[in-house]
């Protein structure tokens, strides 16, 4: 009887240290991080805001992705990312009467860098994707206007039906600076070998055509991630864009600004 005892209370301590251990364990799993070390290091090191020796901002970086009439956008399930070519005319014609100084993407690029100060009043005109229409009718009036914009190109999709062709790409090269948009518009949640692939194919490809010298990107879907990010660093990039609403402010994070929403209405309905 007293050794059935001690066995048991043998068995009641094996299985109080079991516990215990796995107390432990679960535990220490928890406090570990859900992206690696490696990119958070790099994510809270390496990643740049403005010099605070420059003069702040308050920049708009407009944003679009098609422009065509609203009978085709609708005819394809396009309205909620369209804007007609009679809107974007009264846009620029906004732009110009407001007397808004369109800058290019270097511009920027400097500010962070340099605090190299921007022209009063200075704003941005981007493009999401690389669609056909972009080309069509959006190219023709930016001409007219003298601006320039930025495209983000997913290049994997370039010569697609609905999007830009190479040669369009080389022809529209001198008012359009086209940048990095990923290979196949891959979302920033991706694992980090996805995503530094998806990345660098699309900027060899950008490089092979001389595109993107200051190396540019705009987040798919619009949303940033922290592996993103940290591949962003990795190679080198010096800006990177959102969809989230609101403008370029001083100490912005560079690789997570925020753009203005645009549609069929007027810019002074986005704040301006």
């Amino acid at each position: 009887m007293g050794q059935l005892i001690i066995k048991k209370r043998y068995f009641v301590a094996g299985i109080g240290l079991v516990f215990l251990f796995l107390l432990f364990y679960i535990s220490n799993e928890l406090k570990k991080p859900i992206v690696s070390k490696d990119v958070e290091i790099i994510v809270e090191e390496r990643i740049k805001t403005i010099d605070p020796k420059g003069p702040c901002v308050d920049l708009p970086v407009l944003i679009y992705h098609h422009v065509q009439p609203l009978a085709i956008a609708k005819k394809n399930s396009q309205m909620g990312l369209s804007i007609s070519p009679e809107y974007f005319r009264q846009h620029l014609e906004y732009i110009k009467d407001k007397g808004y100084k369109v800058i290019e993407a270097k511009d920027l690029v400097n500010y962070f860098d340099k605090g190299k100060e921007l022209p009063n009043n200075s704003i941005m005109i981007t493009f999401d994707d690389g669609y056909e229409d972009n080309y069509i009718y959006m190219w023709p009036i930016l001409k007219e206007f003298g601006y320039k914009a930025i495209i983000f190109l997913a290049t994997g999709l370039m010569d697609s039906p609905g999007y830009l062709s190479w040669q369009q790409v080389g022809e529209m090269s001198g008012e359009i600076y086209f940048a990095n948009h990923t290979q196949t518009h891959r979302s920033s949640s991706e694992d980090k070998v996805v995503l530094y692939d998806e990345i660098q194919s699309a900027y060899r490809q950008l490089n092979e055509s001389g595109l993107d010298e200051v190396k540019i990107f705009a987040y798919p879907y619009g949303i940033p991630s922290t592996i993103a990010q940290g591949v962003l660093m990795e190679l080198r990039y010096n800006l990177a864009f959102t969809t989230y609403n609101g403008r370029v402010q001083c100490k912005s994070n560079r690789l997570a600004l925020f753009r203005i929403r645009t549609g069929n209405f007027g810019l002074e309905m986005s704040g301006l």
